[in-house]
């Protein structure tokens, strides 16, 4: 397992970068993680599934998507840390991308992971099909990663957001990419 994820860094990154990344995520030695072709660092917390994440989008590829457009607005709804959206700002500078995520750690990272980046907003908030209030629920048992949400009006803390009322408060005729429309991989196990 671990020969298979040193080459798994080498052979994206190349040996001197992907043992280097692979060494620092193993032993946690940062806590900013500069991955080649990214323009800024990126955040993980220690102790969390960020670095699972991390493995879907920057090592397993999971969403390198060839699109036959070049998206002009990008919603990242559940976008836990933003890893997501720092690949897609990275590869599409000049489109729009707006992330909700409803988790309020998970949001103050994602917010630090992507103040580099210009047009892109955050919203602490769920995507629902009605404007209304949500709780998050842990059902999995799965931490920050595999959090859900529940409709509760009456106490739930989080706002609900619908696709009209997005594209109503930042003025969207189209929305051209979601990142649970778009993934290559529903699930991959972890290597």
């Amino acid at each position: 397992m671990k020969f298979k994820r040193v080459s798994n860094f080498v052979s994206r990154y190349g040996f001197r970068k992907g043992v280097g990344l692979y060494l620092d995520l193993k032993y946690n030695r940062l806590s900013k993680v500069r991955v080649p072709g990214i323009k800024e660092s990126i955040l993980l917390r220690k102790d969390t599934t960020d670095v699972a994440i991390f493995d879907q989008v920057f090592l397993h590829g999971d969403y390198d998507i060839d699109f036959t457009f070049t998206p002009g607005t990008i919603v990242d709804a559940g976008a836990h840390v933003g890893l997501f959206s720092v690949l897609m700002r990275n590869k599409f500078p000049n489109a729009k991308i707006i992330c909700l995520e409803p988790d309020k750690s998970n949001y103050e990272t994602l917010v630090k992971n992507l103040i580099g980046y210009p047009n892109v907003q955050t919203m602490h908030a769920g995507l629902w099909n009605s404007i209304t209030k949500l709780e998050l629920a842990d059902q999995y048992n799965a931490g920050h990663s595999a959090l859900s949400v529940k409709e509760n009006a009456e106490k739930g803390t989080i706002p609900a957001v619908t696709i009209t009322s997005l594209m109503e408060k930042f003025g969207l005729k189209t929305i051209d990419a979601s990142l649970k429309s778009i993934s290559k991989h529903p699930k991959r196990k972890s290597s």
